[in-house]
């Protein structure tokens, strides 16, 4: 990025953070109440530039706004100098800040008035507070309440939108927040859509003095929505509609009907691509029973990381074996020097092709005083070569020279040898320590008493003399009922239970499987994953070489997780080959232990790192997809776009980020969030395959193809092309189960 882009880039987000401090100052959650402003100066970036917008805005607000000028002045003073100290660190400091002078600047102001003014000061201040924290939760990526931040954040601007209205009749602020109900029914579910109405719908009611108006509406359009739509955004938008229409008629209230159409209608007609984030987002809020249920641990996991530890290990301490020299090359020493003081000789060609044995000769007879000394001196050449050379001073220098970097990088990979031998004995210990801990805690399974308690009613009202276990493990649930041998109860028709089980707990469930226990018979019955992934890929080599450069891998982990792997090795051929598939053993091992693919790929990207120089770099397109719920996760290290097929539309997925091993990945890992729905096809291709505008067009062209034969077309294409590198594609249809 040039100087000058960066300079625009940065002036850019300056500007962003003032506007954004006069949006959220000019929100007003209550008649005399403006706490957003400050709160955004205390935890956005670039706090002088927001620190002008908020105090501009606030300006507008006459004598009243002088407060919140003089109270943003004393954050700025604080963020100017307390920020990086250990304790701003904590996320609580700033936004408290804020509260504090907002509570000490208008204190003195509102004293006067009596204790319903005071009450009222710490309603403003307590707000304050919590929307600078939701603020600095909605800028972590890794926090679970992102989206409740940037919920807040968008109900600040919605409050700030509110005073204004088109043509006496039509708000804006009404139709944003009537579009984000509807987003949050259709990709987040009722439950979701409901809590996100019910929200925004109160904060306006409060805003403008008024009885729980919008809160009854939205509460219920979200619900709606979440109940018809079933992840389809014109069910959603018709079922809320609806909602909303009748609600309105209900209340005898239609001046919230036009914004709602409206908000439909945007919902309905904007583009995929613009969805996938958001929907993402929503999704993951409303992820129902697998979301509750606690992630799978006790020993089996830690036995798999445990075996997944020690294999980095033992990679690691292959590498320290492996890199350093005990004696250092003379033939590269020689070569240094002569390219440094031969290079533009006039009698090179003589010496080192006319007298290219006695010069041999001699270099050999140097190697023992070279070694001794660690250089040469002029009176150890033979008289020959001094009255022959016309620079033997200089070619001495020369070598001297060449040793002793060569030294000097002997010793430096010395060192790297002992550090990455030591990093291998310490992972391996890590491993060991792992695999004790997993023997000491079993590989039992974990008990919710819960779902238990809800999962036994439902089984006593069917067979009133079992006895019922309900475990999570690995992600999946287990529901064990212990019967008699050959009773009724182990060979009868359960279809029935097994529908009352799955109304109940909101699961799709195997049918049961019989199996012996001391106690007598065991019915075992499993939660079945909603989702399948069926995969195709098409593969060929390089013309010319024997082997294929790419690697990939197909997984389906215990906890329901169907997991994509591709890898493109530097280069062709087999060399590459190698260093493609060992990625993808490092990358799997952590994967079947049960680690996410941002865990496992965190891990492994060290250890590439180590051995660039050994494997050279690689690329990594990885993708995990929750065969429970759709949700998925791709990274891409290097690679070239993914793109996602759905109803016959194309959308390209990137993430940048530089190949595996060119250098340790700093931060988080670059990654696409999608919500897939049965139907959707991701299309996965190496480097060889991609062609920008032809590949892209082909795709969009024949995405109704079947999934071998799409795969087999693009690998074909490609080659027709004349691509010279090799090739792989995976294509992967999720369907229901």
């Amino acid at each position: 990025m040039t100087q000058q882009t960066k300079g625009q880039s940065r002036a850019a987000a300056q500007g962003m953070a003032a506007l954004l401090g006069g949006v959220f100052t000019l929100a007003r959650p209550a008649a005399g109440m403006q706490p957003f402003g400050l709160a955004w100066l205390a935890v956005g970036g670039h706090p002088l530039f927001s620190a002008l917008g908020v105090f501009a805005a606030g300006m507008l607000g006459g004598r009243e706004g002088l407060v919140y000028g003089a109270a943003a002045m004393v954050v700025l003073a604080c963020r100017m100098v307390l920020e990086g100290t250990s304790t701003a660190r904590q996320k609580v400091f700033f936004p408290g800040c804020a509260a504090l002078a907002l509570l000490c600047v208008k204190g003195v102001v509102v004293l006067a008035e009596g204790g319903r003014a005071v009450l009222l000061l710490l309603c403003e201040s307590a707000l304050c507070l919590g929307f600078g924290m939701l603020l600095g939760e909605s800028r972590d990526r890794r926090s679970p309440l992102q989206l409740w931040g940037r919920l807040a954040a968008f109900l600040a601007g919605m409050l700030a939108l509110l005073p204004v209205s088109l043509w006496g009749v039509f708000s804006p602020a009404r139709a944003a927040g009537a579009f984000a109900v509807l987003m949050a029914g259709a990709f987040g579910g009722g439950t979701v859509g409901a809590c996100v109405g019910a929200t925004l719908g109160a904060a306006l009611d409060v805003a403008q003095s008024r009885g729980p108006l919008l809160t009854l509406i939205w509460c219920l359009t979200g619900l709606s929505a979440g109940l018809g739509g079933r992840r389809e955004r014109l069910p959603a938008a018709l079922w809320g509609c609806g909602a909303c229409g009748l609600v309105s008629l209900w209340l005898y209230n239609m001046s919230g009907v036009m914004e709602c159409f409206l908000a439909a209608g945007v919902l309905v007609l904007l583009p995929e691509k613009w969805l996938l984030r958001p929907g993402a987002a929503f999704a993951g809020a409303g992820a129902g029973l697998e979301s509750s249920r606690r992630a799978a641990g006790g020993g089996q996991a830690l036995r798999g990381l445990s075996d997944a530890i020690a294999q980095l290990g033992a990679t690691m301490e292959a590498l320290g074996r492996g890199e350093a020299r005990e004696e250092t090359d003379l033939g590269q020493v020689y070569r240094a020097a002569c390219e440094n003081a031969c290079r533009t000789c006039k009698r090179k060609e003589t010496c080192w092709q006319g007298g290219y044995n006695d010069l041999q000769r001699m270099l050999g007879d140097l190697a023992q005083p070279l070694r001794a000394g660690h250089g040469i001196e002029l009176h150890q050449l033979p008289a020959w070569f001094t009255a022959q050379c016309i620079r033997p001073q200089r070619f001495c220098g020369a070598v001297n020279d060449a040793y002793r970097t060569a030294l000097r990088r002997q010793a430096l990979q010395k060192q790297e040898s002992r550090l990455h031998s030591i990093m291998g004995r310490q992972y391996q210990s890590l491993g060991t320590l792992l695999e004790e801990l997993a023997n000491r805690a079993g590989s039992g399974p974990e008990y919710d008493a819960v779902l238990e308690s809800r999962v036994r009613r439902v089984v006593r009202a069917y067979l009133p003399r079992v006895k019922t276990a309900v475990c999570l493990q690995s992600g999946r649930l287990y529901i064990d009922l212990q019967v008699q041998k050959d009773s009724p109860e182990a060979t009868g028709d359960h279809s029935a239970m097994m529908r009352s089980l799955e109304g109940a707990l909101g699961v799709k469930l195997l049918p049961p499987a019989l199996l012996d226990s001391a106690g007598g018979t065991l019915l075992r019955i499993r939660q079945q994953e909603a989702l399948c992934l069926r995969t195709f890929s098409a593969v060929r080599k390089k013309e010319g070489e024997r082997e294929c450069g790419d690697c990939h891998l197909t997984l389906h982990t215990d906890d329901g997780r169907g997991v994509l792997l591709l890898s493109d090795g530097m280069g062709t051929g087999a060399q590459a080959g190698v260093m493609s598939r060992r990625a993808l053993e490092l990358v799997r091992s952590f994967v079947q232990s049960g680690c996410g693919l941002a865990e496992s790929t965190a891990a492994v990207l060290p250890v590439l790192a180590a051995r660039f120089q050994e494997w050279g770099f690689v690329t990594l397109d990885l993708c995990e997809v929750s065969l429970f719920t759709g949700r998925a996760t791709l990274l891409k290290y290097g690679t070239a776009p993914g793109f996602l097929i759905r109803e016959g539309r194309l959308t390209r997925l990137d993430a940048r980020a530089l190949p595996a091993g060119l250098e340790p990945m700093e931060g988080e890992a670059p990654t696409v969030l999608l919500r897939l729905r049965p139907g959707d096809r991701l299309v996965m291709l190496s480097d060889g395959v991609w062609e920008s505008d032809a590949t892209e067009a082909l795709l969009q062209e024949q995405a109704a193809l079947e999934g071998q034969a799409l795969a087999n077309l693009l690998v074909e294409e490609s080659a027709r092309r004349g691509a010279g590198d090799d090739m792989t594609v995976l294509v992967a249809d999720l369907l229901d189960a």
